[in-house]
């Protein structure tokens, strides 16, 4: 039987702590006063962060008191909304704020981590759309109600508006602001001048992976692993079809042509792939920088405006997504009419939490330069397996997979963070965002977090033997390597997962 198995983007073991669809406080809370004006806190950032920002917001309210909201953009196969986090809730007095205080929770992701959470906190701040409260206050209930309230099984739908401008109190972009500083990576606009009081602080660490349809693992002559020269040319449109690439085991795919699902610069998933791989705007200076081929104008499928995947086509396609929910969506599109696609994905978008069909992925991560994520086997450490196992970021730990930036929480100078929002911040920036410290994988873990050891100053389970200290440009700091500064990094022993 085909069946939705969507299930949290944050771990199944979170999940159980969450509470239950009580409907705690009632839609007609975000217009009568049982939400105080003053109690609605907004954000915003790139969509590879809503489960960590969940997480947060979530750790500082009562679990029974938590509703999450989804407007009508969302789907079956997505019940989360693509754009908006809308968590209503009670504090449990951890916040900043009183026990008991209703609280209305706000992160916006559709559209860029950049656009969400890198400008609006430069200079005095500019303000983002978000849904009115009238537009909450009118939801109605998801019928059937999910068990447990989780960040994509929300539990009221509302219709989708955009109709609020506020001034979001922080932001996160999936790397440092500065490495969006370039036009390719700011939609051709001009360089900003980001001096004028943007106020970023590293983060956590967001892996990043290659994601390709479940059919090209499969057959006579599979092609689980990808060079990085070969994904280089994908995104360069150099390489088109599937024939100029090859099988794990050497031979030539057979010929069709490649479907490119993108993001559009702005994205820090876009702009993590051009830097992994087209080293921009790490290579501006020496002259080894290359321009992704969405932004040359010579697309089959105008990437500026070609935001529909065609199935059907003979041509390659470089499809603008909006969001990396999108990208999972077409990825399961491309598999189910077997056609072949490739695209840039956050890990925390595990397979076997998207899967059409019930113990069947759709998609896998491939592996880079021969190294995967984890060990990629049996269901302890395999981040592909279909049955819904675990992961410990094997690789991404010890640094044979080097996929993966450090993410910029975002101020504006000089401005004094509400007390719940610095709540929030603070368990961001927290070891205990993860969960993988206490030595549990994912999915006991938040998925695609991990720590940066220069950020938490710990070397326990979660954090990484290795850094960039928040500079995406900068060659991984294996431990007991020299720094820049000429002070050692101590890393320990290792990772104990």
């Amino acid at each position: 039987m085909t069946k939705s198995t969507k299930v949290s983007l944050v771990a199944a073991a979170v999940a159980s702590a969450l509470g239950s669809s009580a409907y705690a406080l009632p839609p007609a809370a975000f217009t009568n006063g049982t939400i105080a004006a003053n109690n609605f806190f907004y954000s915003g950032g790139g969509s590879a962060e809503v489960q960590a920002v969940f997480v947060a917001a979530r750790s500082l309210l009562t679990p029974a008191s938590v509703d999450v909201y989804t407007d009508a953009a969302a789907s079956n196969a997505h019940p989360q909304s693509g754009n908006y986090l809308v968590v209503s809730g009670t504090t449990n007095g951890t916040g900043g704020l009183a026990a008991g205080t209703n609280i209305a929770f706000f992160y916006k992701y559709n559209g860029g981590s950049f656009p969400n959470g890198g400008l609006p906190q430069v200079g005095a701040g500019s303000n983002l759309a978000y849904p009115a409260p009238a537009d909450l206050a009118a939801a109605t209930a998801v019928s059937p109600a999910p068990a447990t309230i989780t960040s994509v099984t929300p539990n009221w739908r509302y219709a989708s508006a955009n109709g609020l401008s506020k001034l979001p109190d922080f932001g996160i972009t999936d790397e440092e602001v500065a490495l969006f500083n370039f036009k390719n990576n700011l939609n051709g606009s001009a360089a900003q001048n980001l001096s004028a009081g943007v106020k970023g602080t590293p983060g956590w660490v967001a892996p990043f992976g290659v994601a390709v349809t479940a059919n090209l693992g499969t057959g006579a002559h599979p092609k689980t692993k990808f060079s990085k020269a070969e994904v280089a040319g994908i995104l360069k449109a150099t390489i088109s079809d599937w024939s100029q690439v090859y099988a794990d085991d050497g031979s030539a795919l057979a010929a069709g042509p490649i479907f490119l699902l993108d993001r559009g610069s702005g994205s820090g998933t876009k702009a993590a792939g051009n830097q992994f791989f087209l080293n921009y705007p790490g290579g501006i200076a020496t002259g080894g920088a290359t321009d992704p081929n969405s932004v040359l104008g010579n697309n089959v499928n105008n990437y500026n405006g070609g935001a529909t995947l065609n199935t059907n086509a003979t041509d390659f396609q470089d499809v603008k997504e909006a969001s990396s929910v999108t990208i999972v969506d077409d990825l399961q599109l491309a598999q189910s009419h077997g056609a072949r696609a490739i695209s840039i994905l956050g890990l925390e978008f595990p397979p076997h939490q998207n899967q059409l069909t019930s113990g069947t992925n759709d998609y896998f991560f491939a592996g880079i330069n021969g190294a995967f994520v984890d060990s990629n086997s049996g269901t302890t450490d395999n981040i592909n397996s279909a049955a819904g196992g675990s992961t410990k970021y094997t690789n991404v730990v010890t640094g044979n997979y080097e996929f993966a930036y450090q993410v910029g929480i975002n101020t504006r100078n000089g401005f004094t963070q509400p007390a719940f929002q610095t709540s929030v911040l603070n368990f961001l920036k927290s070891e205990n965002l993860s969960g993988a410290h206490t030595g549990t994988a994912f999915p006991a873990a938040t998925a695609g977090v991990l720590l940066d050891p220069k950020t938490t100053n710990q070397h326990d389970a979660g954090n990484l033997v290795w850094s960039r200290g928040a500079i995406s440009t900068a060659a991984p700091l294996i431990k007991n390597d020299a720094l820049t500064n000429g002070g050692p990094i101590n890393f320990g022993p290792g990772d104990p997962l």
